[in-house]
């Protein structure tokens, strides 16, 4: 049992936190534990026992005895979360505290384990630190991790070359737009002449080319959520789990995306009629 400050964790439930005086202690276990138990041990019993839910396993209270130097005592607990990254034992960093002077006869210990945080580990100058210190680590978590690295850089150019087909696709857009309206430049002139005012000219092409976007901004903000609930399925089906909602920034980037657009429109449409009239 230990606790790791919240920068280190990838997740941190609402539910971890415990001040002196909760009966109930909160959990982060290791993944690998529950994997032990539903591949291995529930799976050997010949489908005797079940396979149990990272769900489930958060409505048991489990019973604990926590035994010192010093004291004893029984409390519960109940597992709040899986890390996939620490193959131990999480409790909040209130509770450990408390749990050393109450338990403890406080004589100062080694450390036994250490958490680094990386910026590159790939870097030769982390394997010849690891080697040099004798620390044993998990190779097959050093190798995810480096596949994790090399996994974002790829994304990284991923969202850049995204960023330049949205450029384009506004591009492209803005050119139908243009063409559109050159097809159209007697009608609108002959609208002009007749006594329509350039402003409700205006307001009329805007409105038609705003709700044209508004309705591919929509379409495509429903396709993206379907896709992402299908790319979750598929991999909840492998083992590795996502956000169950989109982002909160997806949705105020296709926002601001929409708005910029529509200003755009609105800027170049008003010099078009102006040059027009």
């Amino acid at each position: 049992m230990m606790y790791l400050p919240d920068a280190f964790l990838d997740d941190v439930p609402t539910e971890f936190r415990w001040n002196e005086g909760d009966e109930i202690i909160p959990i982060i276990l290791s993944k690998d534990m529950l994997d032990l138990y539903n591949f291995g041990f529930a799976m050997g019993k010949n489908g005797q026992l079940p396979q149990i839910t990272p769900a489930t396993v958060g409505l048991v209270t489990l019973g604990i005895k926590l035994t010192g130097a010093k004291n004893e005592k029984k409390m519960k607990a109940r597992i709040v979360g899986f890390s996939e990254r620490y193959a131990t034992i999480l409790v909040p960093q209130n509770f450990m505290k408390w749990a050393n002077q109450f338990l403890s006869d406080s004589k100062p210990k080694k450390p036994s384990r250490v958490v680094l945080k990386l910026n590159n580990a790939n870097a030769p100058e982390v394997a010849q630190y690891i080697e040099k210190n004798k620390y044993q680590i998990n190779k097959d978590r050093l190798l995810a991790s480096q596949t994790a690295d090399i996994v974002l850089k790829v994304m990284s150019a991923v969202a850049i070359l995204g960023s330049f087909f949205v450029v384009l696709a506004l591009v492209v857009f803005l050119m139908s737009m243009r063409l559109i309206l050159a097809e159209a430049k007697n009608e609108i002139q002959l609208l002009l002449e007749i006594g329509y005012s350039p402003t409700k000219l205006f307001r009329f092409l805007i409105q038609y080319f705003g709700l044209n976007v508004l309705i591919v901004v929509i379409l495509s903000t429903i396709g993206v959520y379907f896709a992402y609930i299908f790319i979750q399925n598929y991999l909840e089906n492998t083992g590795l789990n996502l956000h169950k909602n989109l982002k909160v920034e997806v949705l105020i980037a296709a926002f601001l995306l929409c708005i910029a657009t529509l200003s755009l429109q609105a800027f170049w449409l008003q010099r078009w009629i102006n040059k027009t009239t």
